[in-house]
């Protein structure tokens, strides 16, 4: 059950550049998309989250590296629930493994 809403594009478009300047700021090596809202965010209303997570999307205009997955209320919320979040955890391991090296 949902119990908040998903903004609407004017909402989303308010916001891009506080989002930008706050990923302008912080420079990150990888940028984690958590559900269709933040990838739609980044690359635009054709972002769809089953068609590209589980990969790396390269040399972005905010990172070195960008992945896009599920929101985790959506894992609790899947009948599938199980393999939603193998799939979460696979796609912030790939994240991980995107970082450098301490």
């Amino acid at each position: 059950r949902r119990i908040h809403k998903t903004p609407r594009s004017p909402e989303v478009r308010a916001c891009r550049p506080w989002l930008e300047a706050e990923l302008q700021a912080l420079q990150p090596a990888c940028v984690v998309c958590l559900g269709s809202t933040a990838a739609q965010s980044l690359l635009g209303p054709q972002a769809r989250v089953m068609q590209q997570r589980g990969r790396v999307l390269t040399h972005t205009a905010w990172a070195s590296a960008l992945i896009v997955t599920f929101h985790p209320s959506a894992v609790l919320r899947a009948d599938d629930g199980e393999s939603y979040y193998e799939m979460l955890v696979s796609d912030l391991r790939l994240a991980a493994g995107t970082l450098p090296a301490r």
